[in-house]
């Protein structure tokens, strides 16, 4: 079985069971190089290339392994995944079975840390239930202004039902059945749709903008429909408890002269001039609870919008590439990587880099040199973090003498970088930047420096790995620790002894013939896939060295980009049509309520114009005072969310959707303007006199 990232670099676009394929591998003894042609039997996607540099791996038969000689039960690297149907007391769990299988030397059990951090564990839980929260919020205030103007309209009717016996509590039911009759509908629907877009519109679209070659399997989650069902009822009975307490309350008389909550406002010397704007801020202010009500439900669509849309845009692709990798193009030497069966080469040699220049299109190339190095072991010093090491990973550690006993086993890399890139860091953590310029003081590598001595130097001779263990060679030498760096400057696997970092001229005093372990390219020209198969190319010369790329990487993360999009795209769709919604049916509610009291207005003297103009004016300062909010509270709330966010996906980058923010406010201030119109057309189609007598 293949990849599918391989069977495309190999120009394979419709691969078939049986397919042919001539590959070249080494036997059991490692010895001779055999040719095989093998048939295809399927493929998959992985994304393993992404961290190890375009490396496949291939899936063959345990048949084929024995026939050529590799037994996976002897002294050959075997590895076997555990999947937990219980990942509580994970650490607990793994330590039992370390103990129970007796583990013996070469052999690890290694845990994946996502298990084992609880504070992303927290943190993704609390950026859920806070979304989610804002959503159901936005629903409840939907629903109760639907329900809210079905009381307000038929207030008189529950009056007359008041005065021939009907009780509080029979108003109350009269008012629930229709609430799920509604909500039956509604939640029918729904899920009906739910459905139909999950099943088929997403796929499609997928399959459309993908151009995926594979079949894209829909998981059906009944649970899941359940919930939505439940959810539903439950934020329908949340929203309708207000409207139901008000229609309980009114008697016969009050029904008779009900005007929907209107405040009262304190009298005040004003003009004579007509202003629409004025009148329109005045009666937001007589209903304030209802206003305090309408820009809260806009308020929350927007922001809720919003936040989603800061998430998709925060962890793009883009930014995860970019997070990935620092150059354009970056080169590895394998035989210098942790668990590389072989020795180690300089691959990176002078007429190497020689040949990458002559390359048309590249452009700075940055080197990082690696030596293997073999600290003195003293408990004081290193004990401490062998311990916390083993524990986050859920494995027991060594005893306190084992690296007494086999010193050669405690070793790490020395690792040089450009001091320019660290300056910032450097002097802001209050570090001497020259010294560690001039290679004075190397820097340590952790997250945890209280496990480790305030002051103290290293001692260790220069070496080399070689079948797990390092060989030491030359004298001992002194290098004074000046400071720490957190360890999201070297991923990948590590050692036991710590890694630690120095400048060039530290690297040159140390061991000025240290391996290159890699290379950074910069590509100047526009054809950067032109200048990889070129570099690539080079590099298929010597062997043993991984490429990755930029270029690639996005090309290989286009479907995810996509499947982002799209599914992201559609939740800040649907938070956004629910704010809305929300603002038709506020502007509606004022519109419905006050017929009477617009009529009277009108038969006084008001024109239709005038009151058209008023009542978008109304609209207006909604939309003002609903944008105004989200600038001010919704921007700190976006900020508080993106933080917690961070935690959970380190590569994000906080990116403001400004785009998103002016569409909303465009969207928002176009329906404030043309909702009232529309209403208040509707409305007038009757003469003055009819709207009177029926109100």
């Amino acid at each position: 079985m293949v990849p599918t990232w391989v069977l495309e670099k190999w120009n394979i676009s419709e691969p078939y069971i049986g397919m042919e394929l001539p590959f070249s591998y080494q036997s059991g003894s490692m010895q001779e190089t055999e040719q095989k042609t093998f048939r295809l039997s399927g493929w998959f996607d992985e994304y393993d290339y992404i961290g190890d540099g375009n490396i496949a791996y291939l899936l063959v038969s345990e048949a084929f392994c024995n026939e050529v000689g590799f037994d996976i039960w002897s002294n050959q690297e075997t590895t076997a995944d555990m999947r937990f149907s219980n990942t509580q007391n994970i650490a607990e769990i793994t330590s039992t079975i370390e103990s129970s299988l007796k583990l013996s030397d070469g052999q690890t059990l290694s845990v994946n840390p996502d298990l084992l951090d609880g504070n992303t564990n927290f943190q993704t839980i609390a950026v859920c239930i806070i979304l989610g929260l804002g959503i159901v919020l936005c629903g409840y205030l939907l629903i109760y202004n639907v329900f809210y103007i079905s009381v307000s309209n038929d207030v008189r009717f529950y009056g007359q039902l008041r005065t021939i016996g009907t009780t509080s509590k029979q108003i109350g039911k009269i008012i629930s059945r229709q609430a799920m009759k509604i909500a039956c509908f509604g939640i029918i629907a729904g899920l009906l749709g739910s459905f139909a877009l999950s099943n088929f519109v997403i796929p499609l679209a997928l399959r459309t903008l993908t151009e995926a070659n594979t079949g894209i399997i829909v998981a059906q989650r009944p649970i899941i429909y359940i919930g939505a069902v439940l959810f539903s009822f439950v934020t329908v009975l949340l929203s309708i408890r207000k409207p139901i307490k008000i229609a309980k309350r009114i008697s016969p008389i009050t029904a008779l002269h009900y005007q929907n909550e209107v405040a009262e406002i304190k009298p005040k010397l004003r003009s004579k001039h007509f202003s629409a704007s004025g009148m329109a801020w005045r009666n937001i202010q007589r209903t304030k609870k209802k206003s305090v009500l309408a820009v809260l439900s806009i308020f929350l669509g927007i922001t809720a919008c919003l936040v989603v849309t800061l998430f998709i845009q925060s962890m793009s692709t883009d930014n995860f590439i970019d997070s990935a990798m620092e150059h354009d193009i970056e080169l590895t030497n394998q035989t210098l990587v942790l668990g590389y069966r072989g020795e180690q080469e300089q691959l990176f040699d002078e007429n190497f880099i020689n040949e990458l220049n002559l390359i048309e299109g590249v452009g700075n190339i940055s080197l990082q040199r690696e030596q293997t190095i073999i600290p003195e072991y003293s408990e004081d010093m290193f004990y401490s973090y062998i311990l916390d090491k083993y524990q986050s990973q859920g494995m027991e550690a060594p005893g306190v003498d084992y690296y007494e006993q086999y010193p050669n086993r405690f070793y790490t890399q020395l690792v040089s970088i450009d001091a320019e890139k660290l300056k910032d860091y450097i002097v802001e953590n209050g570090m001497d930047y020259e010294g560690f310029y001039n290679g004075d003081y190397g820097l340590l590598v952790t997250d945890k420096p209280e496990l480790f001595p305030s002051d103290m130097t290293l001692r260790f001779q220069c070496g080399q790995i070689s079948d797990f263990e390092a060989v030491a060679g030359g004298d001992i030498l002194e290098l004074p620790i000046g400071g720490f760096l957190p360890s999201s400057y070297y991923g990948g696997l590590s050692t036991d002894a710590p890694y630690i970092f120095v400048s060039d001229a530290g690297m040159e005093q140390i061991s000025p013939d240290a391996y290159i372990s890699q290379l950074g390219i910069d590509v100047n020209s526009a054809n950067e896939k032109q200048v990889v198969s070129s570099v690539r190319e080079l590099c298929n010369q010597k062997g043993a060295i991984s490429l990755t790329s930029k270029a690639e990487l996005s090309e290989g993360l286009h479907s995810a980009k996509i499947t982002l999009y799209t599914l992201g795209g559609g939740i800040a769709f649907v938070l956004a049509f629910i704010g809305i919604i929300n603002f038709a049916n506020i502007m509606f509610t004022n519109i419905e309520v006050r017929k009477h009291e617009l009529s009277v207005m009108e038969s006084i003297g008001m024109t239709k114009k005038q009151c058209r103009r008023m009542l978008q004016m109304e609209g207006f300062w909604y939309a003002i005072l609903s944008l105004v909010l989200c600038l001010t509270v919704g921007n700190v709330l976006l900020l508080l969310a993106f933080q917690a966010f961070k935690g959970i996906v380190e590569y994000a980058t906080f990116s403001y959707p400004i785009w998103m923010m002016i569409a909303l406010a465009a969207i928002l201030l176009a329906f404030c303007w043309f909702i009232p119109l529309l209403f208040v057309n509707r409305m007038m189609k009757k003469t003055t006199v009819e709207r009177l007598r029926q109100n």
